[in-house]
């Protein structure tokens, strides 16, 4: 509004310059307009521009406020993401500590040894003790190297080769060298555990009879339970990240999601691991009640339905309406039946089918029991396998291993089964299918 005040000032000027009879004042008044309206031009124009310049100074002000306080919300967030990642990692070492605790508590020598590298990754405490080696003067050596003398080369290659075609060997006339030189006659149990890339090597002097089997379901059934407590935190802290990630947009987010769904998967394999040792003792604790199997085959196929549409495989049900009842856990048998389904899914094509087909009551053995065969299109079982299949952590060839698994399912199935009181049985064509076929007892 100053800005314009000099406007006042022309009416005076046009008076002078229209009343002057001179031209003197004419003239200093036809030039006092001429400078007034310069100047006042010139003020407008100043003024203007620092106008602008002070809401351009304004604007970049509100932008940096704006930045700033974003800037300190993502200070925040890493800072809780920080703590987060602080308190996960010291939580998994306490709990590596503890797995590594049980490691050197196993009352035999255990050596892990890293596939097809074949060198020593860890050692036990028992086995520094039978060996006299410390760890470090193991760890990172070849596996055909690892407590073998001149004396006794062959040893050595001779445990690769009882592992070429197989996942499970023993050796009953293997030997040690031990530091001082001395050699020591060993039972030795040779392994390859699930996803192919490790082998576990335990082995005790033929002096001192030990149940290899139970030493190592033991084994494995208390690293399963170590496992489960640091897993569940895992999956927890992965959880947390994920859902945070993914409400702020971050790339991290499909990382993460990659993490929660290897843990559910792991922790799938650990609670499969876990049934089976209880299964095997006895621990389950089966109740027994009247088993609608109609409705067992339609929920197992319902928790197979994400799989199986993956896979586009078209699931046939060839079932009545109703049927007599059977006897038993339902759930015991809906995890049998899960293991079962879940093998025809898995080794199934692309595009494939399976038929869940009843074959009604009938008399065997002086019992009425009920037949259910569930047939796959996949890719069968080779002769040389079919033996094998029920045996406990048995698993085909290195080609397999590329499918998720533990080797258990078939052998806890088979162990429910025939608490049960029924049987399975499998026929299978190399490269046709599979067809298995449960007969359960009717309920009395």
């Amino acid at each position: 509004m100053i800005s314009w005040l000099w406007l006042l000032a022309i009416p005076f000027l046009a008076g002078i310059f229209l009343a002057s009879q001179t031209l003197v004042l004419k003239i200093a008044g036809g030039g006092g307009m001429l400078l007034l309206f310069g100047w006042g031009a010139w003020l407008y124009l100043s003024l203007s521009r620092q106008k602008s310049q002070s809401e351009k100074s304004l604007e970049e002000l509100a932008q940096l406020k704006d930045d700033a306080g974003r800037q300190k919300n993502q200070g925040q967030e890493l800072a809780r993401q920080k703590e987060k990642s602080e308190e996960f990692r010291k939580d998994l070492e306490r709990r590596l500590q503890e797995i590594k605790t049980a490691w050197d508590s196993l009352p035999a020598g255990m050596l892990l040894i890293s596939k097809p590298e074949n060198k020593v990754l860890s050692i036990n405490a028992e086995a520094e003790r039978i060996s006299g080696y410390r760890a470090v003067e193991i760890v990172g050596r070849g596996w055909e190297q690892t407590l073998t003398g001149q004396a006794n080369q062959p040893q050595g290659p001779a445990r690769i080769q009882a592992l070429k075609d197989k996942d499970l060997a023993e050796l009953e006339q293997d030997k040690i060298i031990l530091k001082d030189g001395t050699e020591l006659e060993v039972n030795t149990r040779i392994w390859v555990l699930p996803g192919g890339q490790r082998v576990g090597w335990m082995f005790h002097p033929k002096n001192q009879a030990m149940d290899y089997n139970k030493l190592r379901e033991e084994f494995i059934t208390n690293i399963s339970h170590e496992l489960r407590t640091p897993l569940t935190v895992i999956k927890g802290y992965a959880e947390i990240l994920y859902e945070d990630a993914k409400s702020a947009g971050h790339e991290q987010a499909d990382l993460m999601k990659v993490i929660v769904d290897e843990g559910d998967r792991l922790a799938g394999l650990l609670d499969s691991i876990i049934n089976f040792r209880q299964a095997s003792s006895g621990m389950m604790g089966l109740r027994q009640e009247k088993v609608d199997i109609i409705a067992l085959l339609n929920t197992v196929i319902h928790d197979l339905g994400p799989k199986s549409a993956k896979k586009e495989i078209k699931i046939i049900k060839k079932v009545p309406q109703t049927l007599a009842p059977s006897r038993g856990d339902f759930n015991a048998l809906r995890f049998a039946f899960s293991n079962i389904m879940d093998n025809a899914v898995k080794f199934n094509s692309q595009g494939g089918s399976i038929t869940v087909e009843t074959g009604g009551w009938r008399l065997e053995d002086g019992m009425w029991k009920m037949q259910v065969h569930i047939s796959d299109t996949g890719s069968g079982i080779a002769p040389e396998v079919m033996p094998h299949i029920f045996e406990k952590f048995y698993r085909t060839d290195q080609k397999v291993h590329t499918i998720q698994g533990t080797g258990i399912g078939l052998s806890l199935t088979k162990e429910i089964l025939e608490t049960h009181g029924g049987n399975i049985s499998v026929e299978s064509t190399a490269g046709k299918g599979t067809k298995v076929t449960v007969s359960l007892p009717m309920s009395e």
